[in-house]
């Protein structure tokens, strides 16, 4: 013969007991609503930083074409088209630069 063990059930409040059922789902229906509005919020303050960032990205842009002589502008251009057409071959090539100015910085140092 086995025996099963004994499980204790929480005691519920009285209040809650005489809760109707529509409440809670009222209740989750508001806080989803809440949820809703608040990731709304918080996606409207991401588009406004993203738009202040490519504006202060832009300005920086310009200046710092304006300081650079035509034919090294037009370099950039060109360097900039091609980043955009294949993103993952420019990331390659950014961290390989990156790493070969470490080294070399290193071997300064030494």
């Amino acid at each position: 013969m086995t025996t099963q063990p004994h499980t204790v059930r929480p005691q519920q409040n009285k209040t809650d007991q005489n809760k109707p059922e529509h409440s809670k789902t009222e209740q989750a229906k508001n806080k989803t609503e809440q949820a809703k509005n608040k990731a709304e919020e918080v996606a409207g303050k991401v588009e406004d930083n993203m738009e202040t960032l490519r504006d202060k990205a832009s300005v920086a842009k310009d200046r710092i074409e304006q300081k650079l002589p035509p034919e090294v502008s037009g370099k950039v251009e060109q360097i900039m088209a091609e980043a955009r057409q294949h993103p993952v071959k420019a990331a390659l090539m950014g961290l390989g630069a990156l790493s070969i100015l470490r080294r070399l910085v290193q071997r300064k140092r030494k």
